[in-house]
């Protein structure tokens, strides 16, 4: 049974105090994931379910024009506090309900098997998207590791994750996939908006 909005903003809420203490990404991770979006000074870039803002610091570095979205307010709030001062922009909020458009790049790191219907995710990333904008999906540690996390602490938030080829057949119709990876510590694919 699929979690309702409300479950699943509250189960990040409760764990948003200790998420930065309990979730450590490796920097090479963080900067590849960067690197995949093809990033360029000047592009708007949604930062996704961007929880505490754990890839802000790197997305900054290429670019001032960064906007976080997350459906937990205290996950929000710890952003906004971290990167007080900064230009990076937090707002709390439903992707789906989200309306602002044309971002250069949309990445969504270490969140994907919390939106559990793919094909209305995929469609509104290319909503958002700009003509030719990238996305990029990315998990800072392997698809089994994930799933028996995810298994062990989130099973009703959360849709175990499939292999990359069949995760990027999903975005076939509305993105030209050119990356992909399922390693043992990295999951990533990431394409161009057709």
């Amino acid at each position: 049974m699929d979690a309702s909005m409300e479950e699943l903003r509250s189960y990040f809420d409760n764990a948003a105090d200790r998420w930065d203490i309990a979730n450590h990404c490796k920097r090479e991770n963080l900067k590849r994931i960067v690197a995949l979006s093809g990033l360029c000074r000047g592009d708007t870039i949604l930062d996704l379910a961007c929880g505490t803002g754990v890839l802000t610091e790197y997305l900054l570095a290429v670019t001032p024009n960064v906007i976080g979205l997350d459906l937990s307010e205290k996950m929000i709030t710890h952003a906004r506090e971290k990167y007080a001062g900064t230009t990076a922009c937090f707002i709390s909020g439903d992707f789906y309900a989200f309306a602002q458009k044309d971002f250069d790049v949309v990445i969504l790191h270490n969140a994907y098997p919390h939106f559990q219907d793919k094909e209305k995710l995929v469609l509104h990333l290319a909503k958002v998207l700009r003509p030719n904008g990238r996305v990029v999906v990315a998990h800072s540690i392997g698809r089994e590791r994930l799933n028996a996390v995810h298994q062990r602490r989130a099973t009703h938030f959360s849709v175990p994750l499939r292999t990359v080829e069949e995760e990027v057949k999903v975005f076939a119709e509305k993105f030209m996939i050119d990356f992909a990876a399922d390693e043992v510590d990295f999951y990533a694919f990431s394409g161009t908006k057709r």
